[in-house]
């Protein structure tokens, strides 16, 4: 089968006085139907507005530039016209952003909101779109959904909050959800729950997931691939068993062994040094360098290419240039 989303050479930069700023460097990768693709980083590793510009969600303008290909089902998204895209974002590509609270209109009650896709997208109307934003609501376990419509969103909790960004997301049945940082804010309990309801709307909606977390361990049992970001670049790109059973960039590692474990032995948890470089002025060969623990003189002096490893295992990294 095609795959239903294809990202070639993926490059987005930013204008700034210092001069441009790479915020995602030539990212590749295909998803199929059905697939979860995780994309970890830390902060600032390009993994949002990777996302941002599948939906073309970016401001267009000078200061932004984007190149490569976004292929939908064969369309370049980055040559489609405004009016075509808007009826592929919500309906055939749809997201769950960072932070409900801020995503959703404080003055909107959450079943106008829920409802708004269906209008726009199915052309339904508002007692129809109004009676299957409730259905959604109940889908996503909002208890009393039908009552709940009218509440607006600073009447939701947190957790509650993100199930209603579900629902909306949802509403158009969408072939792709993109799910960026979907647990964010919440306690340990709701993420997990928050997780396993993507897991099973996915199955149901037989939907394709882009899941976006900095947080490696609460994706190891969602993902069939995963892709590691760092500084706008994808250090490594594995199935999620090949990367668990085999990291080979010392980053993935390093995200690996700061992951809590109920068995380990150790006093403290692990962390890698430093923090990712100033996107403005990266450093000189690998960008990630200056936190390495195997770092030798050429990683300083030359930025590595990517190695096939097998089995569609690649990474970054000269340590594997004779395995």
């Amino acid at each position: 089968m095609p795959p239903v989303l294809s990202i070639s050479n993926l490059k987005v930069s930013f204008s700034s006085d210092e001069g441009p700023i790479g915020a995602v460097e030539n990212l590749s990768y295909s998803l199929s139907a059905n697939q979860t693709l995780a994309i970890v980083g830390e902060s600032g590793s390009g993994k949002s507005v990777h996302a941002l510009s599948i939906l073309r969600l970016l401001p267009p303008s000078p200061q932004c530039k984007i190149e490569g290909q976004i292929l939908f089902h064969g369309k370049n998204l980055l040559d489609l016209p405004i009016k075509e895209m808007r009826k592929i974002r919500g309906d055939r590509i749809a997201m769950i952003f960072q932070e409900p609270m801020t995503s959703l209109n404080p003055v909107l009650t959450i079943g106008e909101q829920i409802a708004e896709p269906l209008l726009i997208h199915r052309g339904k109307s508002r007692a129809d779109a109004l009676k299957e934003a409730a259905r959604l609501l109940d889908r996503v376990g909002i208890p009393d959904a039908k009552n709940r419509l009218n509440n607006y969103p600073h009447q939701f909790s947190g957790g509650m909050r993100q199930r209603a960004m579900i629902a909306m997301a949802l509403s158009c049945n969408p072939e792709i959800l993109i799910a960026d940082e979907p647990t964010t804010a919440l306690d340990v309990t709701i993420q997990a729950q928050i997780l396993e309801l993507i897991k099973e709307l996915q199955k149901e909606f037989q939907m394709a997931v882009i899941l976006i977390t900095h947080n490696i361990g609460i994706v190891a049992d969602m993902a069939d691939q995963m892709i590691v970001m760092y500084a706008g670049r994808a250090v490594e790109a594995a199935s999620m068993t090949s990367l668990f059973k085999t990291p080979s960039h010392p980053y993935t590692r390093g995200l690996l062994s700061a992951i809590p474990s109920p068995d380990s032995k150790k006093d403290r948890l692990e962390s890698i040094p430093g923090r990712p470089p100033d996107l403005k002025n990266k450093p000189r060969g690998c960008p990630f360098s200056p936190r390495c623990p195997e770092v030798q003189a050429r990683c300083r002096e030359n930025d590595p290419p990517s190695f096939d490893l097998g089995d569609g295992h690649r990474a970054n990294c000269w340590l594997l240039e004779n395995q």
